[in-house]
C-alpha cells in the first residue's frame, strides 16, 4: 500500500471524526441557520453522546496519519 495515500486517508479521516466530534457546538447554528428543522435537532442530540468516542476516533487517526508520513519523509 502506498504510505503517501495511507497517510492522506487516515487525515482525512481524522478531519472527518473531528467535524463529527464538534457536531455538538456547530449543528446548532445551522439549526438556526435553516429555520430550527427539529430532524436535525434529534440528529445533533444523538452523536453528541458520542462525541467522546469520535474525539478518539480522530486523535487517532491524526497521530496515524502523521506516523506515516514521517515514515514517508524518512524513506526518502
Amino acid at each position: 500500500m502506498d504510505t503517501n495515500k495511507s497517510y492522506k486517508k487516515t487525515l482525512w479521516g481524522s478531519a472527518l471524526a473531528f467535524l463529527l466530534a464538534t457536531s455538538c457546538c456547530w449543528i446548532p447554528g445551522l439549526i438556526v441557520l435553516l429555520g430550527g428543522a427539529t430532524s436535525l435537532a434529534g440528529f445533533n442530540s444523538g452523536l453528541a453522546k458520542f462525541s467522546g468516542l469520535f474525539f478518539a476516533l480522530g486523535a487517532g487517526l491524526l497521530l496515524y496519519g502523521l506516523y506515516l508520513y514521517k515514515q514517508r519523509k524518512q524513506s526518502m
